[in-house]
């Protein structure tokens, strides 16, 4: 059986950035959250060494409707089934790619990134990035480059807070990172596991 995750994080991780209550009770305010729920082992996501992350989760609230890709009432979907878990890593990022992942190509360009100058190829950068996810890559292209100013397609997450939507609704994800950067003031990113 496969399985589908969906995360939210911020664009640029480091720790501590979000203040969740706050974004938690905005969210509720704007009726995207429901209430609070109890949270069970099988949920969570561990982090480096086995550890589980502090987490809270609440229920989808009907204000989610409108983030609903056109279509998806149709299939049975009620928002009220959606969970959002959030997990805070604190000082060790939480790092997932699924069957999905694939190598980051720069924005609008289709083909991958071959070169990966100074660090030399993919591996080395990727290493680079797991010790520094703050780092800027001065490229061949002569641009400088976070990490998420890559485009990953989606299939790719590095971040210390980090919202996990279970199960894997059909939202509008870009729409809702937008919505919620607008509440925490910093650019949020989505990411699919396809395990």
């Amino acid at each position: 059986m496969s399985e589908h995750d969906r995360f939210i994080f911020p664009r640029y991780p480091r720790p501590r950035l979000l203040n969740f209550p706050k974004l938690i009770q905005e969210m509720q305010a704007e009726n995207i959250l429901g209430g609070d729920l109890a949270v069970s082992d099988h949920e969570l996501e561990r982090g480096e060494e086995g550890r589980y992350p502090s987490s809270l989760m609440y229920q989808g609230g009907g204000g989610l409707d409108a983030f609903l890709w056109p279509g998806s009432h149709a299939a049975g979907q009620s928002v009220s089934e959606a969970r959002f878990l959030f997990m805070d890593f604190d000082d060790t990022p939480f790092v997932t790619a699924g069957e999905n992942w694939v190598p980051p190509s720069f924005p609008k360009a289709e083909e991958f990134i071959e070169d990966f100058s100074p660090f030399g190829n993919l591996d080395d950068y990727m290493n680079a990035i797991m010790k520094t996810p703050a780092l800027v890559w001065s490229a061949p292209d002569g641009n400088d480059y976070r990490l998420f100013d890559l485009y990953w397609d989606h299939g790719f997450t590095v971040g210390y807070q980090v919202i996990k939507v279970c199960p894997a609704f059909d939202f509008d994800y870009d729409a809702l990172c937008e919505r919620l950067a607008a509440m925490t003031g910093h650019p949020m990113e989505w990411s699919h596991r396809h395990l």
